[in-house]
């Protein structure tokens, strides 16, 4: 992954190993003086050096979606968990999507997830909003390949979450059993899968395409939700926290903001509560001390870009950002030489390398590009003789580099050198929704046929058209959006944008508008 060479740096830092001592004995400790950026690669690291899951908690949304996609670009297998937007005495309606998503993700960590596993959350997710694990093993089903299963037991499971036994699986809710193998249409999942049991035990888990066979894709495990969801909407006694296992870091980014966010929804909670008819009506808002006392149960960082005074479990990493205006690349030069001078690592992260490197060159700075940035021989070489590194990202997370005085580190990236941010708000797609057999294939899609644009959201394909390109003429899927006149022509290249649109419903789908963007990102935002 991109940071993995950053991660070796920060590792190698006498603050590092210190901190690593402290977590040892402290429960709790804060870093402060750190951007987003040098958050998620400190916490990265403390987690990884301890081989454990991480539960990183934000204020708002829009901050856990930042956070989500930087933890992806540094090897963490990542969920986004959305909490119920709505207060615990309102009436609300059932998002069905949010609610499959959490419930994959609570079944993952009732069946202890690996140290890997990263969750974004907000400070809501700590608020009593679940159903009592107990209740939730009740009315779902998790299995992980090498499980120990009975087949009369998991066919009885089935029926009592909803499920109908028919001869061939085509529709959600469906289930059929062929010897010792199941195919289930889970009605969290956008296509059924097949378990192959041997002898008790689980020994394969397959995703596939019930109009193509040929097209599949194998999966560790499997997390199946009830058909009926009033179990976990009618109960609210747990919070996030009662699901995770011990093993896990929390750490909570900017505190003061969690509390100022916790402390106005707890004050219309109560007042809610205060006001409802019901008289025996349990209590199921907590204040964010009563939060805090909770996530302390487990290890935690407490973690802020303002820089705090260091004791005993305050260490201020006293980061800042990169003095240096885009596009001026001989003051660049010059201030990378001073970073050298200084014996600092320093790393540029680019969409553009090799542009970059001859920039630099332009101006007797010399950077090397390493293609490879898993490669930590040959960018241990580079930066032994003295060198900046280059390394390529081109990823949608939103990057600002940094200078880390206590690890001898600056990192540069586009932001700096080009000026660039994205201009749209950043989405995350879950582990579970990125898969082979939704992907388009050229071969097998039809005129008609409704796609998921990731930037965009639905469209309708309409044909292929070749369009020249450089030269070179090559064809590219034509795809409709709401007006019926805007059109979008994708690349073959391009084509992992493009998902093939699922529904358990057989009605046509609302087509995105290209030109209003929000009602799409708000329908991403809840997956």
């Amino acid at each position: 992954m991109t940071f993995t060479s950053v991660l070796e740096n920060i590792a190698r830092s006498p603050i590092a190993t210190k901190i690593g001592e402290k977590l040892t004995t402290a429960k709790s400790i804060s870093l402060s003086g750190l951007s987003r950026l040098g958050k998620g690669l400190i916490s990265t690291h403390l987690c990884q050096q301890q081989t454990k899951p991480l539960l990183i908690v934000t204020a708002t949304v829009e901050e856990t979606t930042r956070w989500a996609l930087q933890l992806q670009s540094m090897s963490w297998r990542v969920y986004l968990y959305q909490p119920l937007d709505t207060f615990p005495y309102e009436s609300s309606q059932i998002d069905l999507e949010t609610a499959w998503t959490r419930i994959e993700i609570l079944a993952e960590l009732l069946a202890k997830p690996q140290h890997n596993l990263a969750i974004a959350t907000t400070i809501n997710a700590l608020q009593p909003h679940l159903p009592s694990t107990q209740v939730f093993q009740k009315h779902s089903i998790y299995l992980n390949i090498g499980d120990s299963q009975s087949v009369k037991l998991l066919a009885v499971a089935l029926s009592r979450l909803g499920y109908v036994e028919v001869k061939e699986v085509k529709d959600s809710k469906q289930w059929s059993r062929k010897g010792f193998s199941f195919e289930v249409f889970p009605v969290n999942r956008n296509l059924p899968v097949r378990l192959s049991c041997n002898r008790g035990t689980v020994e394969k888990i397959r995703e596939f395409d019930p109009n193509n066979p040929k097209s599949f894709t194998d999966l560790s495990s499997i997390a199946i939700a009830p058909v009926d969801l009033h179990e976990f909407v009618s109960a609210h006694k747990a919070t996030l926290l009662h699901y995770l296992p011990k093993n896990f870091v929390v750490a909570i980014d900017e505190p003061e903001q969690c509390q100022s966010y916790g402390d106005r929804w707890y004050e219309a909670a109560e007042e809610l509560y205060q006001n409802q008819s019901q008289a025996n009506t349990p209590k199921l808002h907590w204040d964010f001390a009563k939060c805090m006392t909770e996530a302390k149960k487990f290890q935690m960082l407490q973690l802020s870009e303002r820089s705090l005074k260091p004791k005993a479990n305050i260490f201020d990493f006293a980061s800042s950002s990169i003095p240096i205006v885009p596009h001026q690349f001989d003051q660049m030069a010059a201030l990378i030489r001073e970073y050298l001078k200084s014996e600092y690592q320093v790393t540029l992260i680019s969409a553009q390398p090799l542009r970059v490197a001859t920039l630099l060159k332009e101006y007797d700075c010399i950077a090397n590009f390493v293609s490879n940035p898993d490669d930590l021989q040959a960018i241990a070489r580079i930066q032994k003789a003295g060198k900046p590194v280059i390394l390529k990202y081109s990823g949608l997370m939103e990057m600002q580099g940094f200078v880390l005085p206590s690890c001898n580190l600056a990192l540069l990236t586009d932001r700096e050198l080009f000026g660039q941010q994205l201009l749209a708000s950043p989405t995350f797609v879950h582990p579970s929704h990125i898969t082979s057999a939704k992907s388009v294939n050229p071969d097998e899609l039809n005129v008609g046929d409704y796609v998921v644009h990731r930037k965009y959201g639905i469209g309708k394909f309409t044909r292929f058209e070749t369009i020249e390109v450089k030269g070179e003429k090559q064809p590219h899927y034509i795809v409709e959006f709401a007006d019926g006149k805007t059109a979008v022509a994708i690349a073959p290249e391009n084509e992992k944008i493009l998902s093939r649109y699922r529904s358990a419903s057989n009605k046509p789908p609302k087509l995105n508008s290209i030109a209003n963007t929000k009602a799409w990102d708000n329908a991403l935002s809840k997956c």
